[in-house]
């Protein structure tokens, strides 16, 4: 029999009234029910119990229902998978004595296999190959891509699924053995003060290496982020992040989309000499190099490569709807820059779009904030 997890949980959920033939529409509080059943549905075959979380209709306070308000879920959706990866190391770490280490945005298991994690993750590496070979990069690439390769899945008994599992863990050396020699393995204990400082510091410096402002819960998912490996749950990762917002360094903004921002002293004050530079360049007028060019543009691409590589100021924008020539507009603007003798360095890169200079190491893709550091340093 399969066992349930069962909680009643507070939210919000739709409300729809008509009066006549129109539909007007409130938000109103409701108590619900959530179910967790330990369903198995491998993807590529990989041994992945997946938990589904089933968000069952809301029950108003006068006990009519209606069907729940999703934006609030999908906006939070990679901070909670964030706050869950950090509990889950948390609790192998403190429970069966294993020993997590972060990894990018996740974490492994030290002492297991990595090329049985490899061979285990087939549907991860098929979407990277195919973002490899498309020059694609960044999480909203990454969802699209899974999308547009995902697969049918055929129900497939646990039973059998078990035994391919084992017969691939002995072929890679890994059984029941390998697994009982990790578990409750004598180790340093740690110094829980000096792991939550150090993952406050790494969490800030690195949200604020991509981003200008962020909103509480990309705070919270940086902090869960470092918190994996460290010893520190998910309680103590929603303390740090709400003990930010009691610290002098976090600067409040006006809201954004609905929810309230922040930045940092150190972001704004790199803000205010970007724009000093900006106003220092206002004088200064970029050289025409439009002769033999490697690309050809058509007469729209040329006018605005004119405008681009001989206007005066600081800061040219360029606007246009996909597919109108951009991406061929600048790498034509880099070659007339780079000839007039200019260092050119790359902008951010959204994930959605190819990366126009990924595979050129000369010039460096990073955020707009992180160029400024560097410069600032090297100056």
């Amino acid at each position: 029999m399969r066992r349930r997890t069962r909680c009643r949980l507070p939210g919000r959920c739709w409300g729809g009234f008509p009066p006549g033939r129109e539909w007007s529409l409130k938000i109103e509080s409701f108590s619900g029910f959530c179910s967790v059943p330990p369903l198995h549905q491998p993807g590529a075959g990989s041994p992945a119990p997946y938990s589904y979380l089933l968000l069952n209709i809301g029950v108003r306070a006068d006990g009519t229902t209606g069907t729940l308000e999703p934006r609030a879920l999908f906006r939070h959706q990679l901070a909670a998978g964030a706050l869950f990866r950090a509990e889950l190391a948390y609790q192998l770490e403190w429970r069966l004595g294993l020993r997590a280490m972060r990894e990018g945005r996740v974490f492994e298991l030290i002492g297991v296999s990595r090329t049985l994690m490899a061979d285990f993750s087939k549907r991860r590496a098929e979407i990277e190959a195919v973002l490899k070979r498309n020059g694609w990069a960044g999480p909203a690439a990454s969802e699209s891509v899974a999308l547009d390769t995902r697969r049918q899945k055929n129900a497939v008994p646990r039973s059998v699924l078990f035994e391919r599992w084992q017969e691939l863990g002995r072929v890679h050396g890994w059984s029941t053995p390998e697994l009982e020699s990790l578990l409750y393995t004598p180790s340093l204990a740690w110094n829980r003060t000096r792991e939550r400082a150090e993952t406050s510091v790494a969490a800030i410096t690195e949200l604020t290496r991509g981003r200008n402002y962020f909103a509480e819960r990309h705070l919270l998912q940086a902090v869960a982020e470092e918190a994996q490996g460290r010893g520190l749950g998910g309680r103590e990762v929603i303390s740090l992040t709400k003990a930010f917002f009691q610290t002098p360094g976090l600067v409040p903004l006006a809201e954004f989309r609905g929810e309230p921002v922040w930045t940092t002293k150190e972001v704004l004050q790199l803000e205010r000499e970007l724009f000093r530079s900006v106003e220092a360049l206002r004088a200064r007028q970029i050289p025409r190099v439009l002769e033999a060019l490697s690309f050809e543009l058509n007469p729209e691409q040329r006018e605005a490569l004119q405008n681009v590589c001989s206007s005066f100021g600081g800061i040219t924008l360029v606007q246009g709807m996909a597919g109108t020539g951009k991406s061929t507009l600048f790498r034509t603007a880099r070659e007339i820059w780079e000839r007039a003798g200019f260092t050119v360095l790359g902008p951010p890169l959204p994930g959605k779009q190819p990366v126009v200079w990924k595979n050129r190491p000369e010039f460096p893709a990073r955020p707009f904030t992180e160029h400024f550091m560097i410069w600032r340093r090297d100056r």
